[in-house]
Formats: C-alpha cells, sequence, structure tokens
C-alpha cells in the first residue's frame, strides 16, 4: 500500500507584491488607542500616532471619508505629534 504524504507550499512574495491587510491596519489602529487611552505615556501616543499614519497612508477601501477625517483630528490632536 503506498502513502502519500501531503505537506503544506508556503509560497511567500515581496512586500511590494502583498496587498495591504487592512484588517491587521486596524486591528494594529484599535489596539494601540486602548493602549494610549489606558496609559498616556509617550510611548503609546508615539504607537498610536504610528497606527494611525500607516491606517491614513493605506489604500483601505474600508476607510471612508468621515472615518478618515475622524482620524485625520484624532493624529493632530496627539500631544506626541
Amino acid at each position: 500500500m503506498a502513502t502519500i504524504i501531503s505537506l503544506p507550499l508556503l509560497i511567500t512574495t515581496c512586500s511590494e507584491d502583498n496587498p495591504v491587510n487592512c484588517t491587521e491596519l486596524a486591528l494594529e489602529y484599535t489596539e494601540a488607542s486602548l493602549d494610549y487611552y489606558a496609559e498616556p505615556s509617550t510611548d503609546n501616543c508615539v504607537a498610536l500616532k504610528d497606527a494611525i499614519e500607516e491606517y491614513l497612508d493605506s489604500d483601505c477601501r474600508t476607510l471612508d471619508g468621515a472615518s478618515r477625517d475622524e482620524l485625520q483630528l484624532e493624529l493632530e490632536a496627539l500631544p506626541c505629534n
């Protein structure tokens, strides 16, 4: 009897070829926001600032005009900006 072994094939591509993971960006923003508002340290502020900027710079279709405007206002209000 022959046994067939199947191994998953992992394919990696250059980051330029990978689409933006909007769910991951939204999650990073949410986590950074929760961290900052729970403990408004400079490090948490910078992490939130970076998360907002990365999300705003993305081409995520889920980020509409109103949401984009709200994030921009939040970014501008951060003391570490």
